[in-house]
């Protein structure tokens, strides 16, 4: 919410660089992000198990579907960006179908990983695949409907603006915790 919050300050005007540096901007932090969900995901599969008294024969099949979701999660935490941009420009509808998109795949993708044999880890198979073809989409959108800014125009990295956005999306999730 963060990056979509100031790429609407400036989105109407993709040629003076602020709009191609809060991309670059706020695809960094979502690498960041990213990192740390994976990181924390790894740290919560390993301690979740003692938490939870899982029985010993379980404890590595919990580590692996924890910390694999919170890596794939993690993994593509920068397709946020795509959205972002069509937050942006008021296109919520793109981000809806894509979504259609990623249901539609993901269930067959999680019926014939079962079907060959994969049990719970199907649903790793199934995120993973899903995940892919959402950020393929976004990627696809931004290109067809001109969210990029013009070669040339993408802007300075500005520190100041990185701390703004990552803290930002701090308090969001902060907020969201809360709830």
């Amino acid at each position: 919410t963060s990056s979509a919050r100031i790429l609407i300050d400036h989105k109407d005007k993709p040629h003076d660089g602020a709009y191609g540096s809060v991309i670059k901007i706020s695809t960094a932090v979502f690498l960041l992000q990213g990192m740390i969900v994976a990181l924390g995901g790894i740290v919560l599969g390993l301690c979740l198990p003692k938490f939870m008294n899982v029985q010993p024969q379980f404890e590595r099949p919990l580590f692996y579907l924890v910390a694999g979701q919170c890596l794939l999660m993690g993994l593509f935490f920068v397709s946020r960006i795509f959205w972002n941009l069509g937050l942006a420009h008021q296109r919520y509808d793109l981000y809806n179908y894509s979504q259609i998109g990623v249901l539609t795949i993901q269930f067959p993708t999680l019926w014939l990983a079962f079907h060959e044999g994969f049990g719970i880890y199907s649903m790793l198979i199934a995120a993973a695949v899903g995940m892919l073809f959402g950020f393929c989409c976004g990627w696809i959108v931004a290109l067809k409907f001109g969210f990029l800014p013009p070669r040339g125009c993408w802007g300075r990295f500005n520190q100041k603006l990185f701390k703004e956005i990552f803290f930002y999306g701090g308090d969001s999730f902060l907020l969201a915790l809360g709830y």
